[in-house]
C-alpha cells in the first residue's frame, strides 16, 4: 500500500509515545513479523525515530502496515493515540470488507499495492454497495441442493451460469418453484421477500447459454429498485470492452474477485489468483484455499470483477470446473440480442440498463430570484403572477427546471463555488421595481462576478425612474404589470440563447467542469457547470449536453477514448485523489497541514471521436473544492490542460499498449539499447549485413533483422522499438524508396515522427539511385520537409558487393561519418 506522509508520521509518533522503552519496540517488531528488519535498521540509524520510520516504511512496502497497526494497538491495550489512527484509517476499510467475509490484512497481501487506506475504504464501500445486486438462486426453496449465484443486470433481469438455470429452463412447473433471495442493506435491515421468476418470461428461442454458459432470468418485480439505507439496490454493469481488450487486461496476471452467495449467508468476496485467458472468451484462475469445496455451494453464476471493480465475467461456464468463467465480452452482446429477439413489453427498459444505471433525465436547475414581499397585497400578487404566468411557462419544453430562491439557497448563498448562485447554470432575477431590494441587488452582483448566465426582469420604468447603469447595459426584460404574460416569448428566446459559452461572460481556453458529489453516495455526482470545450472533450457538442448529467456515466464515455492500460491506471489514480479529499482525517497526524495530492497519469485520448482531440494528452487538475458538510456534498472544479506539446519528441510514436505518466512523458520516449538501427529488406541483406558486421567489430550494438519486409518475421512493435531504442538510425534508401519494411502504416508513422524530431540518423543512398544528390525524390510522399537537414551517404562507389576490398573501404568511410556524428551529439 502507499499511504500519505501524515499517517506514517502519526504512527511513528504514536508508537514512540506508547512504547517508550526500546525493548518494547523490539517485542512489537517481533510480533509484527518485522524483527530482522528492525534489528538492521537500529544498527544503521543514528536515532530511534529514524529507525522506526524505516520500519514503518518497510511494513508498508511489504504490505504489512495494517498488521503493524493492529499489533501495536493490541500490545498497547488500546492506547488512545493508536486507537485514533486505527479508527481514522483502518476501520473504514476493514468493516465493509469484513461484512463480505474477508480480512483487510489478507487482501493487503495481494491487492492495494499503490492504494492508501482511505482509497481502500472507498473501494470497499463501493464493493459492498455492488454486492447488494447479488442474489442466491434456489431451484427448490425447501432444499439447499443446486443453489447458485446470480446478479442483477437490469431492474428485473438476473444473470447466472447456465448450470444453475439448466434444471428448470423451459420447465414451467419447476420454474415456478425457483426463489431468488437478496440481502438487506448495510444497516442490517431485514431482507425483502424472495423474488420469483416472471411467469410470462419467454424461453430464448436460440439459447445463448449453449454458446457462452449463461442464462438470463426475468423476475416478477423490479428488485433493483428495492430501497435500503435511503438508496435503491441498483444493478451491475457488464464491461463493454471487446474480447481482445478484456483478455489483454487479464494477461497482467492480477488477481480477480468474485462475489458468491451460499445458503444462509450474505455475499462473500472470493479471490482468484493468476487468471489465464482461454480462446479470448474464457478464463481460468487459481481459487482460494477451500473455494473449490465451497464453489459447489454457490459460486456458479457469481459476478467476477477486476481490481478496478469492472464486471469482467461470470463464474461457472456450463458444467466446467468452478474455477473457470466466461468473459463479459462474450455475454453482453448475446444478452442484448436475446432481449431484442423476445417480444417483452418493456424491452427498451430491459436493454438500456446493461449500459447505464436507471435514472430519470436530470433537468438543469434555473435559480429564480425575487424580492421579499408581504404575505398579502399587490406586491405578493405581482410576484406570484410573474412566477406562475411568466417564468414557469417559459421553461416548459426546455431541459431547465425553475427553482425559487427560497427552495435552493442556505446560509452559504454568497460563498463562491458552494452557493447555487455559483453552481446553477442559469439565474433569472426579478428585480421588481423601486425601491430596489438590497438583497436582490447583492445576489445579482454576486452572479455577475461569477460571470455566468443571468437574465434580468423588471417592471416597465415609470417616469424618472431608471435602473443602475450597469444593469441597464445587460438588456433587461421589461414587464408590463398589467399583462405579465406578454413578455413570455421574449423570455423564452432569452432562455434558449443564454447558456454556458455564449453571451458576454468570461470564457476559458481550457476545458473545465464543475460537479457536485454527495458524500454518502459519490455515484450520484452531477455536473453543475461546464464550458463548450469540455463538452467537446467528452465527445459531445455543447455544454448543455453535459450539465446536469451524472458524472459516473459521462466520465465512462470520456474513458472510452483512452487505451489500456492508460484507462485503468488513470481511473485508479483518480479514485486515490478523490479519497484524499473525502477523508480529511488523512491530515490529522500532520497537525492540520495540507496534504498535496498530485496527478501522475494524464488523459491520453488515443481513440477520440473528434479529430481536434485525437491523440492529445490532457492533465486534469482539481483547482477548487469544498466539502460542504451541512449539505452532505463536496463541490469541485476540474480544469483540463493540454500538455501534448510538453511531451518529449517521439512520444506520439509509442504504441497504445504503453503507459504515459509523469514525469516520464517529459523524457525521450526511447531507451538506447542499441547503438544503430539498421533495417534490411532481403535484396539489401548482403552489403548491409557486411556493414553490420564491421560496426560490431568496433564494439557497436546493432539492431539488424533480415526479412523486415515480412510482418510475420519482424513485427511492427519490434521495428518501432528498435528504432526508438537505438542511438542512431541508419536508413537505406533506393530507387524504389526506403524499403518494404516502411510500408506498414504504424512503422511509417513512427519513422516520420523520429525524423520530425530530428533524432540522429543517416540515410544510406543505394547504388541503384541514378542521381545520389537527388535521393529525396525516391522517398515516399510526406518525407520532403522532415528530411531537409538529414545527412546522407551515397553508396555509388561500392562496386560489386561480392568484392571485399571496396566494401571494407566504404564501410570504414560510413563508420568515420557515424562516429563524427556521435561526437556532435
Amino acid at each position: 500500500m502507499k499511504n500519505d506522509a501524515a499517517l506514517l508520521a502519526g504512527l511513528n509518533e504514536a508508537i514512540r509515545s506508547v512504547f517508550r522503552v526500546e525493548g518494547d519496540v523490539d517485542n512489537l517488531a517481533f510480533d509484527a513479523g518485522l524483527i530482522d528488519d528492525w534489528v538492521n535498521f537500529k544498527s544503521t540509524s543514528s536515532q530511534l525515530e529514524l529507525a522506526l520510520n524505516r520500519l514503518i516504511q518497510r511494513a508498508e512496502a511489504n504490505r504489512m502496515l495494517v498488521n503493524l497497526i493492529d499489533v501495536a494497538l493490541e500490545r498497547s491495550k488500546g492506547a488512545a493515540d493508536l486507537q485514533v489512527i486505527s479508527d481514522h484509517y483502518v476501520r473504514p476499510a476493514r468493516e465493509p470488507l469484513e461484512s463480505l467475509g474477508v480480512k483487510l490484512e489478507d487482501l493487503e497481501k495481494f491487492l492495494f499495492g499503490d492504494a492508501s487506506l482511505a482509497a481502500v475504504a472507498a473501494w470497499a464501500g463501493r464493493l459492498v454497495a455492488m454486492s447488494r445486486a447479488v442474489c442466491l438462486i434456489r431451484p427448490d426453496p425447501a432444499s439447499p441442493r443446486g443453489a447458485g449465484t446470480g446478479f442483477l443486470v437490469g431492474p428485473d433481469l438476473v444473470l447466472t451460469a447456465w448450470g444453475v438455470a439448466a434444471p428448470f429452463w423451459g420447465k414451467d412447473d419447476l420454474a415456478a418453484k425457483v426463489a431468488l433471495e437478496f440481502d438487506g442493506d448495510a444497516s442490517g435491515s431485514s431482507p425483502p421477500a424472495a423474488c420469483r421468476l416472471k411467469p410470462a418470461w419467454p424461453e430464448l428461442t436460440s439459447s445463448p447459454a449453449d454458446a457462452a454458459g449463461f442464462a438470463l432470468l426475468q423476475l416478477d418485480r423490479r428488485a433493483a429498485e428495492d430501497v435500503g439505507g435511503g438508496r435503491p439496490r441498483n444493478y451491475l454493469r457488464l464491461s463493454e470492452r471487446g474480447d481482445r481488450e478484456l483478455a489483454g487486461s487479464l494477461a497482467k496476471g492480477e488477481a480477480v474477485l468474485y462475489l458468491r452467495r451460499g445458503p444462509a449467508e450474505p455475499p462473500r468476496l472470493m479471490l482468484g489468483q493468476s487468471p489465464q485467458v482461454e480462446e479470448d472468451r474464457y478464463f481460468r484462475y487459481a481459487a482460494d484455499a477451500g473455494a473449490d469445496a465451497a464453489a459447489a455451494d454457490g459460486s456458479a453464476g457469481a459476478p467476477c470483477f477486476s481490481q478496478a471493480l469492472e464486471v469482467i465475467g461470470l463464474i461457472g461456464e456450463g458444467a466446467a470446473p468452478p474455477n473457470r468463467g466466461v468473459l463479459a465480452s462474450a455475454i453482453e452482446p448475446l444478452i442484448r440480442d436475446a432481449v431484442r429477439r423476445t417480444n417483452m413489453s418493456s424491452s427498451a427498459a430491459a436493454i438500456a440498463p446493461l449500459q447505464t444505471a436507471p435514472s430519470p433525465p436530470a433537468k438543469k436547475r434555473a435559480l429564480f430570484l425575487q424580492p421579499a414581499t408581504p404575505a398579502k397585497g399587490l406586491a405578493r400578487a405581482r410576484a406570484e403572477s410573474v412566477l406562475a404566468d411568466l417564468v414557469r411557462p417559459a421553461f416548459e419544453g426546455t431541459d431547465y427546471e425553475p427553482v425559487p430562491h427560497n427552495e435552493a439557497t442556505g446560509r452559504d448563498e454568497l460563498e463562491p463555488l458552494v452557493s447555487p448562485l455559483s453552481t446553477v447554470p442559469l439565474v433569472i432575477a426579478d428585480l421588481g421595481g423601486p425601491p430596489w431590494d438590497p438583497r436582490i441587488m447583492m445576489e445579482v452582483g454576486f452572479r455577475i462576478a461569477n460571470a455566468k448566465p443571468l437574465i434580468l426582469l423588471t417592471d416597465a420604468p415609470a417616469a424618472g425612474v431608471a435602473l443602475p447603469k450597469m444593469l441597464e447595459e445587460l438588456d433587461v426584460i421589461r414587464i408590463d404589470t398589467n399583462d405579465i404574460a406578454a413578455s413570455l416569448e421574449e423570455l423564452r428566446a432569452r432562455i434558449a440563447e443564454y447558456r454556458p459559452g455564449t453571451g458576454d461572460f468570461w470564457s476559458s481556453q481550457y476545458p473545465y467542469v464543475d460537479f457536485q458529489m454527495p458524500l454518502d453516495d459519490p455515484s450520484q455526482a452531477v455536473y453543475t457547470h461546464a464550458n463548450d470545450a469540455a463538452a467537446r472533450l467528452y465527445g459531445l457538442n455543447r455544454a448543455d449536453d453535459l450539465i446536469g448529467k451524472r458524472v459516473e456515466e459521462y466520465d465512462d464515455r470520456l474513458y472510452q477514448f483512452m487505451p489500456e492500460p492508460q484507462r485503468s491506471e488513470f481511473v485508479d489514480e483518480q479514485v486515490l485523489l478523490l479519497g484524499a479529499i473525502l477523508w480529511p482525517q488523512r491530515t490529522v497526524a500532520a497537525k492540520n497541514k495540507a496534504v498535496t495530492a498530485s496527478v501522475r497519469i494524464p488523459l491520453w485520448l488515443a481513440n477520440h471521436a473528434k479529430p481536434e482531440f485525437q491523440g492529445r494528452i490532457y492533465l486534469p487538475l482539481l483547482v477548487q473544492h469544498k466539502i460542504q458538510a451541512s449539505h452532505g456534498v463536496v463541490l469541485m472544479r476540474s480544469v483540463f490542460v493540454d500538455i501534448s506539446s510538453w511531451a518529449a519528441p517521439g512520444i506520439d510514436g509509442r504504441p497504445t499498449s504503453s503507459l504515459l505518466s509523469l514525469p516520464e512523458i517529459f523524457r525521450r520516449a526511447r531507451e538506447c539499447e542499441h547503438d544503430f538501427f539498421l533495417p534490411c529488406d532481403p535484396r539489401d541483406a548482403q552489403h548491409l549485413g557486411a556493414i553490420r558486421n564491421l560496426l560490431e567489430t568496433y564494439g557497436c550494438n546493432v539492431w539488424f533483422r533480415q526479412g523486415c519486409d515480412v510482418p510475420g518475421r519482424v513485427s511492427d512493435a519490434d521495428l518501432i522499438q528498435g528504432l526508438y531504442r537505438s542511438r542512431m538510425a541508419v536508413i537505406p534508401v533506393g530507387r524504389e524508396g526506403v524499403g518494404a519494411w516502411e510500408n506498414r502504416p504504424a512503422v511509417r508513422d513512427a519513422l516520420k515522427s523520429y525524423l520530425k524530431h530530428k533524432y540522429p540518423h543517416l540515410f544510406l543512398v543505394q547504388r541503384d539511385v541514378e542521381n545520389p544528390d537527388a535521393w529525396r525524390q525516391c522517398l515516399p510522399p510526406g518525407y520532403d520537409e522532415i528530411t531537409t537537414d538529414s545527412l546522407y551517404f551515397p553508396l555509388e562507389r561500392l562496386g560489386d558487393p561480392q568484392l571485399p576490398p571496396p566494401m571494407s573501404i566504404l564501410v570504414e568511410r560510413v563508420i568515420r561519418e557515424v562516429l563524427r556524428m556521435f561526437r556532435q551529439q
